[in-house]
Order: C-alpha cells, then sequence, then structure tokens
C-alpha cells in the first residue's frame, strides 16, 4: 500500500465529520433545551445545568483547538526538516555556514526545490513502485 501525501498546511483537513456533525451539534442542542428549561422552570438545579453543558461545550472545543495546534505544528515540523534536507545539499565545503543564513531569495528557492522533490517523489513511487537510478537525491 503507498504511503499518504506528506501533510500540509494547504491540504490537511479542516472539517472533522465526528467533531462538526455530530459532537457539536449534540452539545449545542443539550446546551439549548437546558435553557428552555431554565426559563420555563427556574431553580438552581437547571441553572446548574447551564453552567454545566456550557463548560462542556468550551472543553469540547478547546479539546479540538489542542488537536488542530498539534496538527499544525507536525507539519511545520515535517516541512522544516524537508528543508534541512535541501539545504544540506547547498553546503559546500569552501561555505559551510551557508544553510544557517539563508537569505529570502535563497528561500523562496528551497521551497520550490522541496515541492518538486515531493511531486518526483510521489510520481517516481506511482509509477514504478520503487526509485530509480537519478531520484535517489531527491529522496530522504
Amino acid at each position: 500500500m503507498a504511503e499518504p501525501s506528506p501533510q500540509t498546511l494547504a491540504n490537511h483537513m479542516k472539517i472533522d465529520p465526528p467533531f462538526h456533525y455530530f459532537i457539536l451539534p449534540v452539545f449545542a442542542i443539550s446546551w439549548i433545551v437546558s435553557v428552555i428549561f431554565v426559563v420555563r422552570h427556574p431553580n438552581f438545579l437547571h441553572v446548574w445545568v447551564v453552567i454545566f453543558n456550557s463548560a462542556l461545550i468550551v472543553a469540547v472545543i478547546r479539546f479540538r483547538q489542542y488537536a488542530l495546534k498539534v496538527q499544525d505544528r507536525v507539519i511545520r515540523l515535517e516541512e522544516a526538516a524537508a528543508a534541512r534536507r535541501v539545504v544540506a545539499g547547498f553546503s559546500t565545503p569552501a561555505n559551510p555556514e551557508a544553510h544557517r543564513t539563508p537569505t529570502h531569495r535563497v528561500t523562496l528557492c528551497l521551497r520550490r526545490r522541496i515541492t518538486d522533490a515531493r511531486r518526483t517523489e510521489s510520481l517516481v513511487e506511482f509509477g514504478s513502485g520503487g526509485y530509480q537510478e537519478g531520484d535517489q537525491d531527491l529522496a530522504t
């Protein structure tokens, strides 16, 4: 089975169906019902249920935000690792520090090379089931 394509900020899933279409609506409906009970039958217990449901909704939303934050950090880490692999090719014995202080133009070139390398890797894997002789420098 082929490896899934590398995850980037552009292609990671923004909507999680179980969360957005089941969990969040159930909590929202539960909160609305508890508010209706407070309005119709005001007492301490119903007010407490509204407060408790509000806390649950905040917790569930925060859990999703934490997961997205971790996902974004992992994506940035993967992209930084790919950039380090490409930059390693720019270091020369005459200038071993070249990879530490890239200019804006070098950064743009690196992004282009990383994208091209990923595209080549996926095409080579799809076409031949492995890497061909000239593609080892792109695959890491």
